[in-house]
């Protein structure tokens, strides 16, 4: 009871209503992705881990397994993919996230949370990390940025055996995405900010970590090549599947859609990135007027890393940015410091909280236009689905398995095992025909078993598809395959000012030459 008396209502509150309406959101169209990997690797010939690397998806191997345990232990109570099905998800994976946050906030040590307690240390962190666009719930960034911030917990602390764990738990990032990683440069300013270090003795403390993350990341990465070879080939072709700047060069475009996205997706969609930008500058123009010339740098190096890794991933989704929340967190920690806010009555602290939750609730939370639209629309159109053709999620389509030539959409729907592999076939879609992986065996092994596949059923989603080629497998289809459906697939609308009604079109095919 003592301790529930030092948390603050307003903020307890604020964070009741933030997990309430993360876990009521609508999920977008990757967790339709995700729903279907899981089924994929259930249907695997392989038992445990080997199942999870059989079944091939572009996440890392860390998360994959991460999303299928949380699948795994939410079909114990509801097996078909629906609303309940998502809620529950949700909150197994967040008993999971919060569990982490819970040990994160007890290896702070204490002079860095002075003045505010570990119980509003917590909620705090709860409210920042999930304040985001419904696009970022329970993706790899979300799950990297947790990691990264309990390895700098760890850090902050003296002893040689949280360098060691930090080190550990920092590098296990790599198996979430691999470019995750680059959030060790801002591990390391922000602790220096925190700590008020020298460059020398930062150097000097970060030698046990540095030591740990390479020993760690290469006998990891020796015992995954040891026995199971195909995920480090996985990791290496992840490369051209994303597109990244070091296929297609640099470009200044590439630099004005990183300022456009830091705009709408840090601002508008991440918010808690405008209270971190903001509480930088004060930071930035205060260490200026002092000429604390070095704060500043540091200051900035911080933020520095996470949008190297944006520029790399060369997409730019809203879920991208959500790594910006990792130096949030650092700034705000350092602003409270420099500028605490423990004025009488906590005015300042009832007026930010105040228009965060306004602009949250009508923008990103399960009440917002865009949520509200996609529930009822979920359920009107699958409903048509199985009016029209009989079509429903979790049917089989004959007996075998089939090929899904989409972006995820037709394993998500059928419970038939996948032909390829790759459920969703990015060594063929996103790969042009002059491309140099074309040449690898990767790329003709798919290409040669899509070419020979002879089943009664395919899903095709042909403006995915048919968007860099692939003229061979559209005239195999015209030769051999009718039209038999065209389903629907109710999505949601990533624009926070976009409640129009957004509908995907999935095309089922059957086989008519034998």
């Amino acid at each position: 009871m003592e301790k529930m008396k030092k948390i603050d209502v307003a903020l307890f509150g604020v964070w009741f209503l933030v997990v309430l309406s993360f876990l009521t959101t609508f999920p977008t169209d990757d967790f339709m992705v995700f729903w279907a990997y899981a089924k994929q690797v259930s249907y695997s010939s392989y038992d445990g881990l080997a199942a999870i690397v059989n079944v091939w998806e572009l996440k890392g191997l860390l998360f994959r397994m991460i999303y299928y345990t949380d699948a795994l232990i939410t079909s114990l109570f509801i097996n078909d993919y629906s609303l309940l099905y998502a809620f529950v998800y949700k909150l197994i994976g967040l008993a999971g996230y919060f569990s982490l946050l819970l040990v994160t906030v007890r290896v702070v040590p204490k002079q860095y949370s002075e003045g505010i307690g570990r119980a509003r240390l917590f909620f705090a962190l709860g409210i920042l990390l999930l304040t985001v666009h419904f696009a970022s719930h329970l993706q790899a960034e979300m799950w990297g940025v947790l990691f990264v911030i309990l390895a700098l917990a760890l850090y902050l602390n003296d002893k040689i055996w949280c360098q060691i764990i930090a080190a550990i738990v920092y590098s296990s990032t790599f198996y979430l995405k691999s470019p995750m990683p680059l959030l060790g440069g801002t591990l390391f300013f922000g602790a220096m900010l925190i700590k008020r270090q020298t460059l020398g003795r930062a150097i000097k403390e970060i030698i046990p970590f540095a030591i740990t993350t390479v020993l760690f990341l290469s006998l990891s990465l020796f015992l995954v090549y040891r026995y199971y070879p195909q995920e480090i080939t996985d990791i290496c072709d992840a490369s051209y599947y994303q597109h990244t700047l070091l296929q297609d060069g640099w470009y200044w475009g590439a630099v004005k859609k990183l300022i456009r996205g830091f705009i709408s997706n840090s601002f508008l969609y991440n918010i808690p990135c405008a209270l971190g930008v903001i509480a930088a500058l004060y930071l930035f123009v205060k260490w200026c007027k002092g000429n604390d010339y070095k704060q500043c740098v540091l200051l900035v190096l911080t933020w520095v890393f996470p949008l190297v890794y944006i520029i790399l991933s060369n997409c730019y989704f809203v879920y991208h940015y959500y790594l910006l929340v990792y130096p949030t967190v650092i700034t705000l920690l350092l602003f409270h410091r420099e500028c605490s806010m423990t004025i009488p009555g906590n005015r300042p602290l009832y007026v930010v909280l105040g228009t965060y939750m306004a602009y949250y609730t009508f923008g990103l939370s399960s009440i917002a236009p865009t949520n509200l639209d996609i529930k009822h629309e979920y359920t009107k159109t699958w409903e048509e689905n199985k009016q029209k053709k009989g079509i429903s999620l979790g049917c089989r389509m004959g007996s075998g398995e089939m090929l899904f030539l989409d972006s995820g959409l037709g394993a998500f729907i059928f419970n038939n095992k996948s032909y390829l592999r790759y459920f969703y076939v990015l060594p063929l879609q996103r790969i042009s025909p002059d491309n140099p992986f074309t040449k690898t065996d990767t790329y003709k092994k798919v290409k040669q078993k899509t070419m020979a596949y002879r089943g009664e059923y395919l899903t095709l989603e042909a403006d995915w598809f048919f968007k860099n080629g692939n003229k061979d497998i559209k005239e195999k289809i015209e030769k051999e395959y009718k039209l038999y459906a065209i389903i629907a697939i109710p999505e949601q609308p990533w624009d926070l000012f976009h409640i129009d009604k957004e509908v995907g079109h999935l095309s089922l095919y059957k086989r008519v030459k034998h």
